[in-house]
């Protein structure tokens, strides 16, 4: 499945590699006798995806997208046409597992946090 970031096609992601989560935007309060309430508001869409090897190249791509969004102050689209989805996203960079084997960068990932809420 192609994924789109920006107007860069993005490489293809490791196997396990691609994970859309739905992230509850809740206010949770619990009472002194120990009952929940809980305030429901909306669901907003979280994808990660990893890459087990990126080229110095495809990883400054992603990497100027990123700064791009600080310079720019705007969002960038993020695209999955086989689901039809085109939607605003925030860029995070995942570093705590990268590294540089002397040609490639291993173990990058991002999570792109869609900006407006689905529910």
């Amino acid at each position: 499945m192609k994924l789109y970031l920006g107007a860069l096609t993005l490489p293809d992601y490791a196997n396990d590699g691609f994970k859309e989560v739905t992230d509850p935007n809740v206010a949770k309060n619990i009472a002194l006798d120990g009952t929940m309430y809980v305030d429901f508001y909306n669901n907003r869409r979280k994808w990660e995806i990893k890459w087990d090897y990126l080229t110095p190249t495809e990883y400054d791509a992603i990497k100027a997208l990123y700064n791009a969004q600080f310079t720019n102050e705007t969002f960038t689209y993020f695209g999955i046409p086989a689901l039809g989805i085109n939607v605003p996203v925030y860029i995070n960079i995942v570093d705590t597992n990268r590294k540089w084997n002397g040609s490639l960068i291993q173990g990058f990932s991002i999570i792109l946090e869609e900006q407006y809420a689905v529910s």
